[in-house]
């Protein structure tokens, strides 16, 4: 998932951020971060940013006090909270399998 969404991303975190905004209501916003380069590689950490979009994260996130994000987070390794703030919704992408449908599908489904 993350990577078919990074080409598209306006922002690409290559250290730990603080005290800044990414997009505003009317104007959404990519932010990428991959966390096994050299600057990130223990995790990236988020402290006292508002963003507007998604966010996307390859490695591990940390986010500390007075981080706000309006739209999803993707995230491949683990979240810690630390701190205040407003998170909505976290996407935890270990693996992903997308398998097909199925042409027929049953009449009944047991309850």
């Amino acid at each position: 998932m993350i990577s078919s969404l990074k080409g598209s991303a306006q922002y690409t975190l290559t250290e730990d951020t603080n005290n800044a905004t990414f997009g505003n209501s009317n104007s959404y916003k990519v932010v990428y971060s991959n966390t096994s380069s050299p600057a990130n590689v223990n995790g990236l950490k988020l402290n006292n940013l508002t963003g507007y979009g998604i966010l996307l994260v390859d490695g591990d996130l940390e986010l500390g006090g007075g981080f706000t994000w309006y739209g999803p987070i993707v995230v491949t390794g683990s979240v810690t909270l630390n701190g205040g703030g407003g998170v909505g919704l976290i996407f935890m992408v270990r693996s992903c399998q997308v398998l097909p449908l199925s042409p027929t599908l049953p009449s009944t489904v047991e309850t």
